[in-house]
């Protein structure tokens, strides 16, 4: 794609015209373009746009399953939702269903599912599964859960967490949004540096905004926090794209408690080289069992629509340096095999339990619940 120079005072006005220019979602690539480099909100500079192609987890998630699927049963999987299209429902007796992060709107849409005698339902985590059981009313053996690692390998050797005074870069990677808690990502990287010893620790994130009147609001974050080395933004055209642009050691954070949180593609990616990652106790990242992982409580940490301006981080960043090399107990994870359950089966389960208007509270319990 063409670059755009754009010059003029950098207002989130300015930045969003700027942005939408070419009509497609826009990030800012390397130092030159970072905003966070300049030295105030009103200092006027030129910004390198360039077009920035959304990409989802599932282009890598979905040929996993695919794989392992078909390794373990000689069977084509089928997805909900038709992420790669076309989708070839297997022909054989038992169709495997595999639900990713919008499985409960997904499963409600039965109806309109390839009609088998029996089905095999996979998620991607416990805590889907839970929700599955405990809100929905399906039987434990009804739902199975692939281990994490037969999808993306893990090496037996991991990397240690790096010592707070050393060089080190602390990485984001996915969607620059709110719901992924991407401003509090980045609230606890400056109090990490500026006031818990973390000096010599650089910030990058890579990934794409898919809503453009958030980016402004982003980049005059980051120039509102203290820094002693301001926060790199780095677009990604692909899903592992971001991993050859990471150097040295590096540290995976991510503080998501997305409600539809069931695996983190881009945690599985850091640990296949071995990287320590510090995430949220929620959702997917509750399967993780590495000891070069930490996990957040999710009582520290809100959910994206409970965000206020003022809320403070300070207990989450007092969390992670207080723990910060402490090793974790590894957990003791494998691949949970559902048993077949036929259509009526599946029909009278939905029958009975419908979504309840409370749904949310119990599904934020038992997505996060020990």
């Amino acid at each position: 794609g063409k670059w755009i120079r754009f010059t003029g005072e950098t207002s989130p006005d300015n930045i969003y015209r700027g942005t939408i220019l070419l009509n497609r979602p826009l990030t800012f690539i390397g130092r030159e373009a970072a905003l966070f480099d300049l030295c105030s909100g009103n200092t006027v500079g030129a910004l390198l746009l360039k077009p920035s192609e959304p990409w989802l987890s599932h282009t890598l998630l979905q040929p996993a399953c695919e794989k392992y699927i078909s390794s373990r049963f000689n069977s084509r999987p089928w997805f909900p939702g038709n992420f790669r299209l076309p989708q070839i429902v297997d022909t054989g007796e038992i169709l495997h269903v595999v639900l990713f992060g919008d499985y409960l709107e997904e499963i409600q849409k039965f109806q309109h599912w390839p009609r088998k005698e029996k089905y095999r339902l996979w998620v991607l985590c416990h805590s889907v599964r839970n929700v599955l059981i405990n809100l929905l009313g399906f039987n434990e053996n009804q739902i199975g859960v692939f281990d994490r690692q037969d999808l993306f390998s893990v090496p037996s050797k991991v990397r240690k967490i790096p010592k707070k005074d050393s060089e080190f870069n602390l990485v984001y990677s996915g969607r620059f949004v709110m719901n992924k808690n991407f401003n509090i990502f980045l609230r606890v990287a400056s109090l990490l540096q500026t006031e818990f010893g973390f000096k010599n620790m650089k910030v990058n994130a890579f990934g794409f905004y898919p809503y453009l009147e958030k980016a402004s609001a982003f980049h005059f974050l980051t120039l509102k926090l203290k820094w002693f080395h301001p926060p790199q933004f780095y677009s990604t055209s692909g899903p592992s794209e971001w991993m050859g642009k990471c150097h040295g050691e590096n540290v995976l954070m991510t503080l998501s408690r997305h409600r539809k949180e069931d695996f983190g593609v881009s945690v599985a990616q850091a640990q296949s080289e071995g990287w320590p990652c510090i995430v949220s106790d929620w959702g997917g990242h509750r399967d993780l069992r590495q000891t070069n992982v930490l996990k957040v409580p999710v009582d520290l940490i809100p959910i994206s629509s409970h965000i206020t301006e003022n809320f403070d981080v300070r207990k989450i960043a007092e969390f992670i340096s207080e723990n910060w090399e402490r090793e974790s107990e590894g957990l003791e994870m494998e691949t949970l095999f559902p048993e077949d359950i036929t259509a009526s089966q599946i029909g009278e389960v939905l029958s009975k339990s419908p979504l309840k208007e409370d749904y949310l509270k119990a599904y934020d319990r038992i997505f996060g619940a020990s």
